[in-house]
């Protein structure tokens, strides 16, 4: 079937979802008239767009197929694409797939993940050859740094990795010089998936309960967000909280909550690196670092000499850290922190979704 030029397909999480860079681009191009859908597996996410007057196709219908087989550009943000029911049109369909993935970050991704050291040898020689037959059909992968750049080329096995910024980070830059003060200062907890479950909580239920005490006394709230494939923080069951609030399945964007957060508490989530581009404080609670790095995934760079810190190992230090954030004006962690952030980020212009049209434009 022959292609329609400037016809765009975007997907989130294998469809699932309406998240990340691919929504940030996709809403881009509305603004801009162009000729975007929106593809889903998820009826909540068709409805929702479709309320709004936005172009989407459900994936599981016919209107999709055609659209799909016609798409000039398909972007995703994972290395699995619902838009193609992970088939053989992947491979033969003449698309120019684009990946725009779903952090920066630190950790092994792609064919450096752990994942193909792990268990039957034949059947991970498998998934790997696939795998990297899939990476390799992408003739685009975005990069946020040439920090990010290096990392992706070696785990995707794939040259065509340009440094042109994120959509996501556009919005969260635009979107934070447009937010007021917030009356009650917003704590927010966004820890990442564990492939390996631990044996331990985050939290015992005697320190949530004096944290509880003082949110009370500082007028603060502490926000949970659990990671969708994870949810390893969970409150107690009994024990009534007033200023600590389990947001998970409130279905609100994350980058709104870093947006309405004063300050961020994660451990070896990439999130940290969307966090600083608003020049927020960050505590990096490690209290299972030993299991994580032994159990769960490795990180690409070494994450202790990677992020700025400061690190929390055990409540008692994560709770002095956020009672007394002299540790954010110290000149010495303001360089680290700075270091970091452009490290990360080559540009913070808002207008990393004009880069990548005009290269895909001129380019592809």
């Amino acid at each position: 079937m022959p292609k329609k030029k400037g016809l765009y397909l975007l997907t989130s999480s294998d469809g699932s979802k309406y998240k990340d860079n691919p929504k940030y681009f996709f809403q881009y191009l509305q603004k801009k008239g162009l000729n975007a859908y929106w593809a889903t597996t998820n009826k909540n996410v068709y409805q929702e767009l479709k309320s709004k007057n936005m172009p989407v196709s459900y994936i599981y219908s016919i209107k999709h197929f055609l659209y799909a087989l016609r798409a000039e550009f398909v972007f995703s943000d994972d290395s699995r694409n619902g838009v193609f029911f992970d088939s053989i049109f992947w491979h033969y369909g003449n698309f120019k797939n684009i990946l725009m993935w779903h952090g920066t970050g630190f950790k092994n991704i792609g064919l450096k993940a752990e994942k193909y050291q792990k268990g039957n040898k034949l059947i991970n020689y498998i998934k790997y050859a696939l795998m990297k037959s899939r990476f390799k059909s992408y003739k685009l992968i975005l990069a946020s740094s040439e920090f990010d750049k290096k990392r992706k080329k070696d785990c995707f096995k794939n040259s065509n990795v340009e440094v042109l910024g994120y959509p996501r980070i556009d919005y969260l830059v635009e979107s934070a010089k447009k937010k007021s003060l917030n009356k009650n200062k917003i704590i927010l907890y966004l820890p990442t998936f564990r492939e390996k479950d631990s044996e331990n909580r985050p939290f015992s239920r005697i320190f949530l309960k004096k944290l509880d005490e003082y949110l009370e006394k500082s007028q603060q709230k502490l926000l949970i967000k659990n990671h969708p494939y994870d949810k390893i923080c969970k409150l107690y069951k009994g024990q009534t909280y007033h200023n600590i609030l389990d947001i998970t399945n409130k279905g609100k964007d994350v980058q709104d909550l870093l947006i309405d957060s004063d300050l961020l508490i994660t451990d070896y989530s990439s999130v940290c690196c969307d966090y600083v581009v608003l020049d927020k404080p960050v505590i990096f609670y490690i209290y299972d670092y030993d299991h994580y790095t032994s159990n769960c995934r490795n990180t690409y760079y070494s994450f202790t000499d990677t992020v700025p810190g400061p690190f929390a190992r055990d409540e008692t230090s994560l709770l002095k850290m956020i009672q007394n954030q002299s540790w954010f004006i110290n000149k010495e962690y303001k360089e680290k922190y700075l270091n970091f952030k452009s490290s990360f980020h080559k540009f913070t212009d808002s207008n990393s979704s004009k880069r990548i049209l005009e290269y895909i434009r001129n380019k592809l």
